[in-house]
């Protein structure tokens, strides 16, 4: 998605407010997924708590 698309041509964007974008795509995916019932919250919630684990001991706790 290039930063200067949509209503938000010709304007800066900063990191914050494209990671802030990003979060929300995420989340709204992952609600839509739960609602449709393709995945339960409980799987989600154990699978981002397996994720978290992973980039911790790759990564370190940042």
């Amino acid at each position: 998605m290039n930063e200067n698309s949509g209503t938000n041509q010709g304007q800066e964007v900063s990191v914050e407010d494209i990671a802030l974008s990003n979060m929300m795509e995420i989340v709204t995916i992952c609600q839509l997924l739960v609602e449709k019932g393709i995945i339960t919250n409980e799987e989600y919630l154990n699978k981002l708590e397996q994720v978290k684990k992973e980039y911790i001991d790759k990564y370190g706790d940042q």
